[in-house]
Formats: structure tokens, C-alpha cells, sequence
């Protein structure tokens, strides 16, 4: 995969756009959580802002939030929970002036784990930590 990096020299802020393979997306850095909570963190909120800058740029682009949880609780309470995850971001990238219709918001629960930490498994809390993201993609009209 190639990567292509957008910098403002002034502000001396990158946004890494990765490329997926036969996707019309491109891939940011994820925003992660802590456990059983929604809130943003800091660092998140940078990510966030370099979104939200590269989309001022690009007026077009429509992004797409993809939310998720550990395996840890309910299939329920976790499904609610991404949803609370993706609309903390949602209300995040709206507080800065994107319109509503430039943002796609979805809630996977624990349905898209990334490593094998399902039900019931014994894993780290950094293994439980990589599946307690949203994913933030740009859908690219080609």
C-alpha cells in the first residue's frame, strides 16, 4: 500500500492518507478509547482536527466513521456503545463546521475485532485496547 502524506508547512501538521486496495476509501489513523467509555481523548482529538482541516480543503469529500468495541460485555451494550463512540466523533467533527451530511456513521459493537480477542479469550488489555477504535475514512468520488 502507498501512503501519502499532506503537510502544511506553517502549521507543520501531516495527515497520512493511505490508499486500500481496489477501495475508493483512504484510511486515517484510528481514535481509540478507553474501556466502557465514549469521550474522546486528547490525542484523538488531534486526529480529529486534521480531519476536519483536510476536509475544509476538500468540500466534497464525505467521510465515514466506523465505531467498535472490545469483546468484553454484551453483544447489546456493546452495540449501543459503538454507537455512542461514533457519535462522539460525529458531534466533535460537526463542533468544528462540518455539515452533518458530509459524515457517515456506523456502530460495529465487537462484530469487526481485529486480533483474536473474542469471548471469553484471555488477552492484554493492548490487545483489548486495538479493537476500542473508530476507523475515520474519506470516500473519494474517482
Amino acid at each position: 500500500m502507498k501512503a501519502d502524506t499532506e503537510c502544511n508547512a506553517d502549521q507543520n501538521s501531516f495527515i497520512i492518507l493511505e490508499k486500500i486496495a481496489d477501495s475508493d476509501y483512504i484510511k486515517l489513523e484510528n481514535i481509540y478509547y478507553d474501556f466502557d467509555l465514549w469521550n474522546i481523548r486528547p490525542e484523538g482529538k488531534k486526529e480529529l482536527d486534521k480531519l476536519v482541516k483536510y476536509m475544509n480543503s476538500h468540500p466534497d469529500l464525505i467521510i465515514e466513521l466506523s465505531s467498535h468495541t472490545d469483546c468484553r460485555g454484551t453483544d447489546q451494550y456493546n452495540d449501543w456503545l459503538s454507537d455512542k463512540r461514533s457519535n462522539s466523533c460525529v458531534n466533535y467533527i460537526k463542533s468544528k463546521g462540518i455539515l452533518p451530511e458530509k459524515i457517515i456513521a456506523k456502530g460495529f459493537g465487537e462484530k469487526q475485532l481485529v486480533n483474536n480477542c473474542i469471548d471469553e479469550s484471555l488477552c492484554s488489555e493492548e490487545e483489548h485496547q486495538k479493537n476500542r477504535r473508530t476507523e475515520l475514512k474519506i470516500k473519494l468520488d474517482e
